[in-house]
């Protein structure tokens, strides 16, 4: 006959626990209903249900019945005080059966992990849930105790955030490896394909965790410190690029709104009578702006320099003002005997100079805006 091994025989004893977890039990227990088993030991067993007057969630921790009448074994179930950075059972009843009961869990990280096509948790949880966590997990190994249990199953997430809590275990196994390594699995489960620090962190403490809970806290801080500058830098290089954008689209409108407003004037001048038999005239109708050289006794069209639609054609433009600028002495007097005989239809030949100048400027900074845009597009 074959003697089973000590692994047998531990499997044994947990399914019989289990089995009898529900001996001698009430169905209510320290005012709240008992609905699902979480853990249980030789000690206790623990449930979740819900409280009998205000129908919130409970978990609720009760002595085995076996144990009522031994008074070393309800002052252990009574006795042990949870850190302050961890969650921890009040006693609500110590005198049949003693009873331990915890308000309001909350949402264990177990719950949180996706499934099939749900989002991952966002990296501001994991986070924190990460950094709670270690902070329980430091408390705990500090008076030389562990979890016991899988991290994810209590470690849970409420409204004043994560909270490690204290299953309070009975006879269990004291190894801070084991639960830094169950605490790192729980947040790559929240995120299996994320590969922000935390995430890089925790994949590699599943095969190596560090010398301990508090080490890792401090290992999760400067890396979400050096995340957060690398955050920082991006936005502000963002900001710096929306501001440039909308900078860009207000001088943009801005400079159509000129174009629209410098109406070029109606009417006919000389600019300039570089010889008798030649000089240079302008003639606008508001809409086409001609100009350039015509020779005495010719009716030649003159090109276009502008038009509403093409905009300015920059060489016509600066040879127009470059003969203005060149005419001098004699010049000048030809080209003024010249413009009186233009007749009704003449305009000062100063307006037109002073129009062609105001659009080449514009032309000048519409360019620069898009040489700009374009820098900004490859950047």
């Amino acid at each position: 006959m074959t003697l089973p091994g000590a692994s047998a025989d531990h499997t044994l004893w947990v399914e019989a626990e289990r089995a009898a977890a529900e001996d001698g039990l009430a169905p209510t227990l320290g005012g709240a209903r008992r609905r699902r088993l979480l853990t249980w030991d030789a000690l206790s067993t623990t449930w979740s249900g819900w409280d009998l007057q205000t129908g919130a969630e409970v978990w609720v921790q009760v002595l085995r019945p076996r144990w009522r009448r031994h008074p070393a074994m309800v002052r252990r179930f009574l006795a042990v005080r949870a850190p302050e950075a961890v969650r921890g059972f009040r006693v609500v009843d110590g005198t049949e059966l003693p009873v331990r009961r915890l308000d309001r869990p909350g949402t264990t990280v177990a719950h949180l992990a996706p499934h099939a096509d749900e989002e991952p948790v966002s990296l501001p949880l994991r986070a924190a849930v990460f950094a709670h966590g270690l902070d329980g997990l430091a408390a705990l190994h500090a008076e030389q105790r562990g979890l016991g249990a899988p991290v994810a199953e209590w470690l849970t997430v409420s409204e004043s955030g994560a909270r490690l809590v204290d299953r309070v275990p009975f006879h269990a196994p004291f190894s801070p490896d084991a639960d830094l390594r169950s605490l790192a699995q729980a947040v790559v489960d929240l995120a299996p394909e994320a590969v922000d620090p935390i995430a890089t962190l925790a994949r590699t403490w599943c095969e190596r965790p560090p010398p301990g809970a508090a080490d890792g806290a401090h290992l999760v801080e400067r890396a979400m410190a050096t995340h957060l500058a690398w955050l920082r830098h991006q936005l502000v290089r963002t900001r710096r690029s929306v501001t440039r954008g909308d900078r860009l689209g207000r001088l943009s409108r801005l400079l159509r709104r000129l174009d629209e407003a410098q109406q070029p004037p109606v009417g006919v001048a000389c600019l300039a009578a570089p010889s008798p038999d030649q000089h240079v005239r302008v003639w606008s109708d508001g809409q086409t702006v001609r100009g350039g050289p015509v020779v005495v006794g010719t009716d030649g069209a003159l090109p276009v320099v502008w038009s509403r639609s093409g905009g300015l054609d920059p060489v016509a433009g600066r040879l127009l003002v470059r003969a203005w600028s060149a005419s001098r002495g004699s010049q000048r007097e030809r080209a003024t005997e010249v413009h009186t005989r233009l007749g009704d239809a003449a305009v000062a030949p100063e307006l037109f100079v002073r129009w062609l100048k105001s659009a080449r400027r514009l032309r000048s900074a519409r360019l620069l805006l898009d040489a700009e845009a374009r820098v900004r597009v490859v950047r």
